[in-house]
């Protein structure tokens, strides 16, 4: 143990004070000692470290329990965009069949238009499915940045957040882009004028 300690608060001042700081091979050399000490040795231990090289002791710490860093704010904005963008087309296509199908529906068959809106939405959801890919394979071609993330990233609840958050900006902003049909769609007043 008595060796411990000085090695420990030498080696984290030492990578403190120096440019070594970012050497690898002293953070393992510390981080090895210190993960074969017993409790009792790292209580006494803590109790010989002053506040700041208790500091340098916690940066040398992996970031996560895995090792693996979190991915950096750029990292995750270029997951939202990539999530966001075939959510976009997703959600246009969806709600532009919708309210065509459905407006068709209403004004030709004459039933109430709950049904017609429920038939326009499972015709509107069959073409999703047949487009699904098509979507995809544009927004791919797009060029969108490639966050470069590593699997253990891809796990991590941060990056499932801003994943589930493009998709949601995405189909929010797909779905308004997608009513423009009703726009230009003659209600059944404006039609029964004209008839």
């Amino acid at each position: 143990m008595h060796r411990l300690l000085p090695l420990a608060v030498r080696t984290c001042r030492f990578t403190t004070n120096s440019h070594a700081a970012s050497s690898l091979e002293s953070k393992k050399m510390v981080l090895q000692r210190l993960a074969q000490a017993t409790d009792h040795e790292l209580e006494l231990v803590a109790k010989g470290l002053d506040t700041r090289t208790i500091s340098r002791l916690e940066s040398l710490l992996p970031t996560s329990s895995t090792g693996v860093p979190e991915p950096s704010k750029a990292q995750l904005r270029q997951l939202m965009v990539r999530s966001m963008v075939p959510f976009i087309g997703f959600g246009f296509v969806d709600n532009f069949i919708l309210i065509l199908a459905g407006d068709y529906i209403d004004t030709t068959l004459g039933i109430s238009t709950m049904a017609a809106a429920g038939i326009g939405n499972t015709i509107s959801d069959v073409a999703g499915i047949g487009l699904g890919g098509v979507i995809e394979d544009l927004a791919a071609r797009m060029g969108l940045a490639d966050p470069k993330l590593l699997k253990e990233q891809l796990d991590m609840r941060i990056t499932r957040t801003a994943h589930y958050t493009g998709c949601t900006i995405g189909i929010v902003i797909g779905c308004m882009l997608g009513m423009s049909p009703l726009l230009v769609l003659e209600t059944k007043d404006q039609q029964a004028k004209v008839n």
